[in-house]
């Protein structure tokens, strides 16, 4: 330990303190703590360069957090709405080549998210000729594109006959280009 009097300049005495290799000095009634002085190498030059490595981790963090508190977070989704599907139409039967009464008999669920909307549809389906059976829909909307497919299955007892029908809608909204469209409705027979 260093004792200093009034006299001596703390920084003096800090100096003469750590060349003397000295761990504790006392200036006036105060204690400090003094560290031996090492003499400069490629390890001090090269804690100076760490020094700057954690200055600039920390600068890109509050740069990165500055970032990310300005950019916009977007709600919470909100839960998906039932919706209740009741559709009839004229259509040709496939089987017959007859005009036939077609109906729609379902829910949708309906999930909102801001712009984008995706809707998806459970339905019977039942025609005037003798046919009933069951299918799925969805439909994408996002701002760019829209999609729709739906696929059904339909089958008269009667006959044995079955139908199929299969639907894919793609359409780029940014254009106005409807990038996929097709359309099958086959009678499978017995």
């Amino acid at each position: 330990m260093v004792e200093t009097t009034g006299g001596v300049s703390r920084r003096r005495a800090l100096k003469a303190a750590g060349a003397a290799g000295a761990g504790v000095i006392l200036i006036g009634e105060r204690r400090h703590r003094v560290c031996r002085r090492q003499p400069q190498s490629e390890t001090m030059v090269g804690s100076k360069s760490v020094r700057r490595r954690v200055t600039a981790k920390k600068l890109v963090i509050a740069l990165l957090s500055a970032v990310a508190l300005t950019v916009p977070v977007p709600a919470a989704a909100n839960p998906p709405v039932e919706e209740p599907i009741l559709d009839v139409f004229a259509d040709i039967s496939p089987c017959s080549g007859d005009e036939t009464t077609v109906t729609y008999v379902g829910s949708a669920l309906v999930h909102e998210h801001g712009e984008r909307v995706i809707a998806t549809v459970h339905r019977t389906v039942t025609t005037s000729d003798g046919f009933d059976g069951h299918g799925v829909e969805s439909f994408v909307f996002n701002g760019q594109m829209f999609k729709s497919s739906q696929n059904d299955i339909l089958t008269n007892e009667a006959t044995g006959q079955r139908i199929r029908n299969q639907f894919v809608l793609v359409v780029d909204l940014a254009t106005d280009t409807v990038r996929v469209e097709r359309s099958v409705l086959t009678c499978l027979g017995r």
